[in-house]
């Protein structure tokens, strides 16, 4: 068993969980300006997301070339852990460590992610409203009006003050 593949793979993984947890980090700030109703701040936060996204991406792919070594069916923790048992007790303790950390981030970002686009389809319901009230606000006031410009609801004739004043 090659320990040195095995030691780059937990190194890999290490440096995957500090971009996942910047990645939570920076989807907390999405939810506070979310809530803050900031939307010229929200472009800054996504391209920061996607650039951690595309970093994780890329060791994702290093860790997996690597692993292809390892001849394993799928690079996954729990293949990873039964791969090292009896052979490293200390990289099965990395490994298993790794595997709760996984577990806990991915889950907080996965709540993360449902609360913001949550709080984004609230916001395009209360844009919606906003802007409905806008709308019906001068939608009356045309509908008093035919197509010629005279008022519906004014049924006498249409004699200017200077007519009845003459």
């Amino acid at each position: 068993m090659d320990t040195e593949v095995l030691t780059q793979i937990a190194e890999l993984i290490d440096e995957e969980l500090v971009n996942y947890e910047a990645l939570r980090d920076l989807y907390i700030d999405k939810k506070k300006v979310l809530i803050a109703a900031k939307p010229e701040e929200l472009a800054p936060i996504d391209e920061k997301i996607m650039t951690v996204y595309g970093t994780i991406m890329n060791l994702d792919k290093k860790r997996t070339k690597i692993a292809e070594s390892l001849n394993l069916e799928e690079v996954n923790m729990t293949n990873l852990i039964a791969l090292v048992d009896g052979v490293s007790d200390e990289l099965k303790e990395k490994f298993q460590e790794q595997k709760v950390k996984i577990n806990e981030v991915s889950n907080e970002l996965m709540l993360l992610n449902q609360r913001n686009v949550e709080l984004i389809r609230h916001g395009l319901i209360i844009s919606d409203r906003m802007l409905n009230t806008i709308v019906n606000a001068f939608t009356p006031q045309a509908s008093l009006y035919d197509g010629s410009g005279k008022n519906k609801e004014n049924e006498s004739a249409n004699i200017s003050t200077v007519v009845k004043d003459a």
